[in-house]
C-alpha cells in the first residue's frame, strides 16, 4: 500500500512549475483513487437521500412531463431524446410498467455523473481537508437544481461534463485508465442521447480545460498519447453523428414527417419567443392572428391547424430572425453583461474566480491565458443567454461546466496559498450559491397542484378529451405517470399544446372522432369534451373570435382536481321518448338547498354494476310563467367511495337562481338511455 508521490500537480494533470509544465502528469495512485471514489459516491449517497427526504423532485418544463408520459405508454418516440433511450426505456417498461423509469433513468444519470465529477476533483486534491468541502459544498449547491428540477437538457449537460473531464484527467496522467475511459464515453453516450445540441455548448464552456490539455500533449511530445487524444475526439465526433443518424432515421417515416415538420418550426418559435407584435401587426394580420391569439400561444396552446400551421409558423420564425439581427446592432454590449451580471447570482462566481487567480498565479502566463479564454467564453455566453440565442432553462448546465473548469484550478493554484486565503474561498463560494439559491427561491417553490396534464386518465370510449396547457412546472406524482399511460393508449385524448401537439397519436384521437380542428368542431359536440381551468376563458375567447360569438363553457365534470368543459351554444337537450321510470338498477338520491336568491341542486346517482363516470346528472328546472331549461350538472368525485370503486363518481352538483314555486325534474344519463328519477317543488 504505497503512497503516491509527486502529489503537487494540478487539478486535472497540469500545472505550471516555474512557468513550464511538469515532465509527468498526475500520477495514478490506485490507493487514493480508490479512497476518492469511495468518499465521492457515499457523499453523493447522502446527498441524494437528503433531496429524497426533504425535498420535492419536479419536472422544470411540460417536456419531461409529457415524454415520462409517452414512455409510460410503452412508446419508444420520446421526441426530443434519442430513440436508443426511448427503446431502453421501453425494455424496462416492458419488465414493469409500475415503475416509473423515466425519471428515475434521470436520477440515476445525474447521480452517476456527480460521483465521477467529484472523484475527478477530489483525486486531484493533496490531503487538505479545506480544499475537499469547497468541491463537495459547490458539487452539493449545483446538485440540488439538477436533481429538483429535472430537465433532460440538464441531464446531458452534466453526463458530458462528466465524461470530458474524466478523459482530460486520463489523457494529462502519467498513465491512461482504459476502465475510466469506457465509463467516460458511457456518460458522453448518454448525455448526446439526452440532447445531441447540448454536445458543442459543454465543449465550448470547457474549452480552456481542453485547450490546456491540448497545450500539455504538445509539450510532453508523447506522440502516442497524441495519437490517442485524437482518436478518442474521433470516436466522440462519430458517436455523436452516429446517434444522429439513427434518430433521425427513426422519425423518417409517413406518420412522423408532417409533425417532425411542423414541431421543428414550432420550437423555434417558442424558443426565442414571439415577434413584437405592435411592430409586426400587418404580418399578423395576414396570418389571422389578434394579439390576444398571440398571448394565447404563448402559453403554449396552439392546437388550430387553420390559422397556427407550419406555413404561419415559418413566417413568424422569419420574422423573429431580422428582429434578432436588429438586436445585435441596438444592443449596447456592455449595458447587456451589466445587467446579466445583477440578474444572475451564479455569474460573479466566475468573474470573482478569474480575479483570485490573476492574484494568486498571475505571472504563469500559460495558466493566465486559458483563464482568459474562460473568461472572454464567459462574457459571450452570459450575452446570448440574454440575447434569447440560449435557452435560460439549459444555463445552469453551462455554469455548472465552467465552475468545473474553475474549481480544478482554483483549488490546486492555491497549493501553497495561506488558510486565510482557502477561508476566503469557501466564504465567497458560500455567499454566491446562497445567492444564487436566494435568487431561484421564488421560482422553486412555483407549485400548481391543479395542473390539468394528468387529465388523459379520464379517457373513455365515447369521448375524446382535448386536454389544455397551463405551461405549469408539474410535480412528479406517481398516479399520473401509472393511469395517464396506460389510459393514453387508449388513443381518446389529445393535447391542445405542448410539445406533443398533432404527434401521431393526437392525429389518431382527432381521426378516431373525425375531428380536424379541434377548436372548432368543440363546439356543441356532446363526444368532445375540454380539459383544462386555468386557460378555459381564454381558450373561450378564442373561439369566440374566431369560430362562433355565441359559445360558452359548461362546467361538466369536476374530479380529482380536474375541470372538464363542453362548449355550447345553445342550452342542453335530452331525447325522452325512450325515457324509463322506476327503474331497479339505478340507485339515486336527491337534495337541495336554498340560500336568499340562489339554490344548489344536489344529486346521487348510479346504475348497479355500471361505471358511474360515464354517468351523467341533469336537472330540467320549469318556472312558473311556463319557461323551463334544461342544464347538465357538474360531476364531482363522491368521497364515500374508494379510488377502485365503480360508483367513485357518483356525485353531481347545480348552482342556480331561485324563484319561489320553481320546479325541478331530476334525470341520469348512461350512453344514450335517459332515466327519470324525481319531481321536486322549490
Amino acid at each position: 500500500m504505497g503512497k503516491c508521490l509527486n502529489r503537487k500537480i494540478i487539478a486535472s494533470g497540469f500545472t505550471i512549475n516555474n512557468s513550464v509544465w511538469e515532465k509527468q502528469g498526475r500520477k495514478n495512485c490506485p490507493e487514493e483513487n480508490r479512497k476518492s471514489l469511495i468518499v465521492s459516491l457515499l457523499y453523493n449517497v447522502c446527498f441524494l437521500s437528503i433531496i429524497l427526504l426533504c425535498f420535492q423532485i419536479r419536472y422544470e418544463t411540460n417536456d419531461d412531463l409529457s415524454m415520462a408520459t409517452i414512455a409510460n405508454m410503452g412508446e419508444e418516440h420520446l421526441i426530443y431524446i434519442n430513440i436508443v433511450i426511448g427503446y431502453l426505456l421501453k425494455f424496462l417498461w416492458n419488465i414493469s410498467a409500475v415503475i416509473p423509469w423515466y425519471p428515475l433513468l434521470e436520477v440515476v444519470s445525474i447521480f452517476f455523473a456527480n460521483v465521477f465529477i467529484e472523484y475527478v476533483l477530489l483525486r486531484n486534491i493533496n490531503k487538505n481537508a479545506i480544499k475537499k468541502i469547497i468541491v463537495l459544498f459547490v458539487g452539493a449547491g449545483f446538485s440540488y437544481f439538477f436533481y429538483t428540477q429535472l430537465q433532460f437538457t440538464k441531464v446531458a449537460g452534466i453526463l458530458l461534463v462528466a465524461g470530458i473531464l474524466l478523459v482530460v484527467d486520463n489523457l494529462m496522467s502519467n498513465e491512461i485508465n482504459i476502465i475510466e475511459i469506457a465509463v467516460a464515453f458511457m456518460q458522453l453516450t448518454m448525455g448526446i442521447m439526452y440532447r445531441r445540441s447540448c454536445f458543442f455548448m459543454i465543449i465550448w464552456a470547457m474549452l480552456p480545460l481542453i485547450c490546456i490539455c491540448f497545450i500539455y500533449l504538445l509539450t510532453q511530445k508523447n506522440i502516442k498519447k497524441i495519437i490517442g487524444a485524437c482518436c478518442l475526439a474521433i470516436t466522440a465526433l462519430f458517436l455523436f453523428w452516429g446517434l444522429k443518424q439513427i434518430d433521425t432515421h427513426s422519425y423518417s417515416t409517413p406518420e412522423w414527417q408532417d409533425y417532425t415538420e411542423y414541431n421543428s418550426v414550432r420550437g423555434q418559435l417558442l424558443d426565442h419567443g414571439f415577434p413584437d407584435y405592435e411592430e409586426n401587426q400587418e404580418v399578423y394580420k395576414q396570418l389571422g392572428m389578434q394579439k390576444e391569439d398571440v398571448q394565447y400561444y404563448s402559453n403554449w396552446n396552439f392546437a388550430d391547424p387553420q390559422i397556427f400551421n407550419v406555413e404561419s409558423i415559418s413566417k413568424l420564425v422569419a420574422l423573429q430572425q431580422d428582429t434578432k439581427e436588429q438586436m445585435v446592432d441596438k444592443k449596447d454590449f456592455v449595458r447587456v453583461l451589466t445587467t446579466g451580471y445583477t440578474k444572475y447570482g451564479w455569474m460573479p462566481l466566475f468573474l470573482i474566480s478569474f480575479l483570485m487567480l490573476v492574484l494568486i498565479k498571475g505571472k504563469e502566463k500559460y495558466f493566465l491565458g486559458a483563464q482568459i479564454l474562460n473568461f472572454i467564453l464567459i462574457q459571450w455566453y452570459l450575452y446570448a443567454i440574454l440575447n434569447r440565442y440560449l435557452q435560460q432553462r439549459v444555463d445552469i448546465s453551462v455554469a455548472f461546466a465552467i465552475v468545473c473548469v474553475n474549481l480544478l484550478v482554483v483549488i490546486k493554484n492555491c497549493e501553497n496559498c495561506s488558510k486565510e486565503k482557502c477561508i476566503g474561498l469557501i466564504t465567497i463560494c458560500s455567499v454566491l450559491i446562497t445567492t444564487y439559491i436566494a435568487n431561484s427561491y421564488e421560482y422553486i417553490q412555483y407549485d400548481n397542484e391543479d395542473s390539468d396534464y394528468s387529465a388523459g386518465m379520464m379517457a373513455d370510449d365515447e369521448h375524446l378529451y382535448c386536454n389544455l396547457v397551463n405551461g405549469s412546472k408539474d410535480e412528479i406524482i406517481n398516479d399520473i405517470w401509472y393511469r395517464s399511460g396506460k389510459i393514453a393508449k387508449k388513443k381518446h385524448t389529445m393535447a391542445m399544446g405542448g410539445t406533443t401537439t398533432y404527434i401521431p397519436w393526437d392525429a389518431e384521437a382527432m381521426n378516431n372522432f373525425f375531428i380536424v380542428n379541434p377548436y372548432e368542431q368543440c363546439i356543441d359536440n356532446e363526444q368532445v369534451y375540454i380539459v383544462g381551468e386555468n386557460m378555459i376563458d381564454a381558450t373561450v375567447a378564442y373561439i369566440q373570435r374566431h369560430y362562433n360569438m355565441g359559445a360558452h363553457a359548461c362546467l361538466v365534470k369536476k374530479i380529482d382536481g380536474r375541470a372538464v368543459y363542453k362548449i355550447k351554444t345553445d342550452q342542453f337537450d335530452l331525447n325522452t321518448e325512450n325515457m324509463v321510470y322506476n327503474s331497479e338498477e339505478l340507485k339515486s338520491k336527491e337534495s337541495y338547498e336554498i340560500n336568499d336568491q340562489t339554490c344548489k341542486l344536489m344529486l346521487e346517482a348510479y346504475l348497479q354494476g355500471e361505471k358511474s363516470y360515464l354517468g351523467e346528472g341533469y336537472a330540467e328546472i320549469q318556472y312558473a310563467d311556463g319557461t323551463s331549461r334544461i342544464y347538465q350538472m357538474t360531476q364531482y368525485t363522491n368521497d364515500e367511495y374508494d379510488k377502485n370503486s365503480k360508483y367513485r363518481y357518483s356525485k353531481y352538483l347545480l348552482d342556480a337562481d331561485y324563484i319561489n314555486g320553481m320546479t325541478v325534474n331530476y334525470y341520469y344519463k348512461y350512453h344514450d338511455q335517459v332515466y327519470y328519477i324525481k319531481t321536486v317543488v322549490l
